[in-house]
């Protein structure tokens, strides 16, 4: 649920400066956004 979602956030935002920045992790791993990574560097 969000619960485990929010505690995972918790873990990877462990850290950062400002409360903002966790969250705006908690959005992102809410969102379940997927990033494709590239082939190959500029």
């Amino acid at each position: 649920g969000i619960n485990s979602k929010i505690q995972l956030a918790k873990r990877r935002a462990r850290g950062y400066r400002d409360v903002h920045n966790y969250i705006n992790m908690i959005y992102f791993l809410s969102a379940k956004l997927k990033f494709d990574y590239p082939l190959y560097s500029l």
